[in-house]
């Protein structure tokens, strides 16, 4: 029960959540009655630790920014981000986000075990459809965090279907909103990255955050140091692995009940506007800030991509045997994607292939 109760955005505050839930319409329903509950119940429950952070590190917060990188993992949705996170993950040298940070975007720099434990233990173990485990400090992506702090997260969709395309849509692209709200956006991610760059000891970040793919150009301008590592998946693959993986991510998070064939719709919608952006990005960066990497060559040859990474960005010697560890424990095959590409509508060949092909030109030889 509590983990059909759990949901990403306990760490939203009272005040982002009743606003949310009060924009949104969220009517009691036997759907979403216990999430509800315990959205509304625990929201303030670090409020001690989050007053607490504010006195001890505050000052520091506020002048703080990351020295080196970040590095951004970036891609649409589907396209391997995630397994790429993780194996980087394993070498120590950088600093990841975790799935408690995320929770408790406010609060992290004072450590809560208690929350970590009710964590571990009510959240969900593994995400829907591909089964990748998780724990309060293995990687999460950094949108999740942001969906905490601001109500300009596209992320707020999944929770709140109804007005999907008001969230989805209109706040992956941040550069097309008013001025104001690109700056109160731009706000909070230095806010995460700077708390983030304290708790981490000034190691490189390492940002995993599919959104952003339709954000280089504004994060390259925020971050002047930043690298991408841009992943790139074939789009018959991606869509049929999308559609699956989004319809149960829905299930797991909506206050609402959603419409499946609007949810495509919006998709069809999605991938033009972020693959657009990432042309201009790229052309207007330095080739050493950026490296373009297959779908196919992450799954069939991780440790060369692993290789190719660290050499592209001179980050040194890589620890090769944590990484070899990592990649002998996973599955690394999408089967949601064999089993469904025959279902890609026939509108793909001509909105969503021309652009793939224009950006798999850039791909590194692996």
């Amino acid at each position: 029960t509590a983990k059909i109760a759990w949901t990403p955005l306990l760490g939203a505050g009272f005040t982002l959540s009743r606003s949310l839930l009060r924009q949104n319409e969220v009517r009691w329903t036997r759907h979403n009655w216990l999430r509800r509950m315990m959205l509304l119940s625990m929201t303030e429950l670090d409020l001690g630790l989050k007053m607490w952070e504010g006195i001890k590190y505050g000052k520091q917060i506020a002048e703080t920014t990351p020295s080196s990188g970040p590095f951004f993992i970036v891609g649409y949705w589907r396209s391997g981000t995630t397994y790429l996170h993780t194996l980087l993950a394993q070498d120590k040298r950088f600093g990841c986000l975790t799935l408690d940070q995320t929770i408790a975007p406010r609060q992290f720099l004072v450590d809560n075990p208690i929350r970590k434990s009710l964590l571990n233990r009510f959240g969900p173990q593994a995400r829907p459809i591909d089964g990748v485990p998780l724990g309060a400090d293995l990687p999460q992506e950094d949108e999740f965090a942001l969906s905490n702090l601001t109500d300009l997260s596209c992320y707020h969709g999944l929770y709140f279907p109804s007005n999907f395309e008001r969230y989805y849509l209109n706040h992956l692209d941040i550069e097309s909103l008013p001025v104001p709200l690109q700056q109160e956006w731009m706000a909070k991610v230095r806010y995460l990255y700077a708390k983030l760059t304290l708790k981490y000891k000034d190691r490189p970040l390492l940002l995993k955050n599919p959104p952003h793919t339709a954000r280089i150009g504004l994060l390259k301008s925020m971050f002047p140091q930043a690298k991408f590592i841009y992943l790139l998946r074939r789009p018959e693959q991606v869509y049929a692995s999308a559609v699956e993986f989004k319809s149960a991510l829905l299930r797991l998070l909506s206050f609402q009940e959603f419409n499946e064939e609007a949810q495509l719709d919006y998709s069809r919608q999605a991938y033009p506007l972020v693959m657009n952006k990432v042309a201009p990005a790229l052309a207007a960066m330095n080739s050493s800030d950026y490296l373009v990497i297959r779908y196919e060559d992450l799954v069939e040859k991780p440790l060369k991509v692993c290789r190719a990474i660290y050499q592209h960005f001179e980050l040194g010697l890589q620890p090769e045997e944590c990484f070899t560890a990592y990649i002998n424990r996973q599955s690394r095959v999408d089967n949601s994607s064999r089993r469904n590409t025959q279902l890609a509508p026939k509108w793909l060949a001509k909105e969503w292939q021309p652009l793939y092909d224009q950006h798999i030109q850039w791909a590194a030889q692996i």
